[in-house]
């Protein structure tokens, strides 16, 4: 297996690849339910009406088995009327989203917000934008949205062969964290599985300072368009590494599980796009990723400083393996030490669970997943001012094709009869192109997957997913 991925990567020459509750596989989703409306009159005795707590019930109306029941008069009407459990108060009385709870068990979905506009509500997922049913926070306390001002300046970028490139950038934001499993079930959710019918607007995300880097009306064929390309995607159907019974990593399941603070990965360049444009961001380019890494003017040899990582040094550090020498295996500092075949994404780290960070704070930019950036995978120019290369090859249009193992497509979008050679012969990868991902993984450098900032860059056809590849959006100062 580990030569079987290890041939997976070219890299310029160098070797290198680089909650909610009630949400299903299907094409509905949970949203907020509305307040009981206070004037409306009560049902009839006996009359009915569809609940889930009492708040979903006219006044004098009671929440029992999911219906609204009023109960007749009784005989004994100087009696005082039994009183009504109040949300959250009781199992029958669970409040729905966006109700006010302490603790995740007043809620039907079993989450309660810790942080941002939802904290002290009912919440389903992680989010960033505030939006119903949504909360912000990983891990307890951290703030999955934290996105981190990076004051610009100039800098020595340098591409895999070593060459050296004079770099300039502006200020811009880069969030602190990689973009987790929860933050993109809230994204899918808000669309109700269907992205491609809610695509981005033309010239969306564009970095402010590169002319067409935003998004293109030709890419929407290539965005999931129901719950169902979703799970396959993002699971099983993954290119290299869906299937976590054997040797797969994929972090996505489709109900909400243990791994929403995970980093997302199997997911392909445009969704990643068109995730930090409804984020309110877009993807940062190569140039402003490196100068993260790289700390700026500091120039560090790995994003958390220049000390050479070993396995005993940095267990705590980065999420990757280390290979002791002469062996065959790694290491893992996430997870079981050494992996088994269903040991699925256990190495993969909770978002900034190591404590590696940026001169500015951000988190594993070495390690735990490689990261898509905005760019072409060409080689870099001698001089760069706020640049990127952005001359995306157009897909085909017509019905979508679908990524479910990757294969190469004709200029129809139609898989070739009898496709043979290499996966990744460059004939294979231009029809989408190739973007760069930046980083380490957790698959280590065992695997390819470098932690020198200036090894650490890889390119990567669109159309071929991996359980090692995720991203992070920069946002605009």
């Amino acid at each position: 297996m580990r030569s079987s991925l290890r041939s997976l990567s070219y890299v310029f020459g160098a070797v290198g690849a680089l909650v909610a509750c009630n949400a299903s596989s299907g094409d509905s989703v949970v949203g907020p339910r509305q307040e009981a409306d206070p004037a409306l009159p009560a049902p009839p005795p006996g009359e009915t009406a569809e609940c889930v707590g009492v708040q979903d019930c006219a006044p004098g109306a009671a929440c029992r088995a999911g219906r609204c029941e009023v109960a007749p008069p009784v005989a004994d009407a100087g009696a005082p009327p039994a009183s009504e459990p109040a949300c959250g108060e009781n199992e029958s009385a669970k409040c729905a989203l966006g109700h006010a709870c302490a603790t995740g068990q007043d809620c039907l979905s079993g989450e309660c917000g810790t942080l941002g506009p939802n904290k002290g509500k009912c919440v389903s997922a992680k989010s960033c934008i505030g939006t119903p049913g949504a909360d912000q926070a990983c891990n307890g306390t951290d703030d999955c949205c934290a996105s981190i001002p990076v004051p610009g300046g100039a800098f020595t970028n340098y591409d895999n062969s070593g060459q050296p490139s004079g770099a300039v950038v502006s200020r811009f934001k880069l969030d602190k964290f990689e973009i987790t499993v929860g933050r993109v079930r809230a994204f899918f959710r808000a669309m109700n599985g269907d992205v491609r019918g809610h695509a981005p607007a033309p010239g969306a995300a564009e970095h402010p300072l590169i002319a067409g880097s935003g998004w293109r009306d030709t890419w929407n064929v290539r965005l999931p368009g129901s719950w169902a390309e979703i799970n396959a995607r993002l699971g099983a159907e993954c290119a290299v590494g869906g299937d976590n019974a054997k040797w797969g990593a994929a972090t996505w399941t489709p109900e909400p599980g243990p791994n929403e603070n995970k980093p997302i990965n199997c997911i392909d360049w445009y969704t990643l796009f068109a995730f930090c444009a409804w984020d309110g961001g877009r993807l940062p380019t190569d140039a402003e990723w490196s100068y993260v890494a790289m700390s700026g003017a500091d120039q560090r040899t790995y994003p958390w400083g220049n000390d050479e990582p070993s396995f005993a040094t940095h267990k705590d550090v980065v999420a990757t393996s280390f290979a002791p020498p002469g062996a065959t295996y790694g290491r893992y500092t996430e997870g079981p030490e050494l992996r088994q075949i269903d040991d699925g994404p256990l190495h993969i780290a909770l978002v900034g669970k190591k404590t590696g960070r940026s001169k500015w704070g951000h988190a594993d930019m070495g390690g735990n997943v490689i990261e898509f950036v905005l760019d072409m995978a060409r080689p870099i120019p001698a001089t760069c001012n706020n640049c990127a290369d952005v001359g995306f090859p157009d897909p085909p249009q017509g019905a979508p094709v679908q990524p479910l193992r990757w294969q190469p497509l004709d200029a129809n979008g139609n898989p070739p009869p009898g496709g043979t050679g290499d996966d990744f012969a460059e004939e294979r990868a231009v029809q989408d192109g190739k973007r760069l991902a930046r980083g380490g993984s957790w698959q280590g450098e065992y695997e390819g997957h470098w932690l020198p900032n200036v090894k650490n860059r890889h390119w990567y056809p669109l159309w071929r997913t991996y359980s090692a590849l995720g991203g992070r959006c920069a946002r605009n100062e």
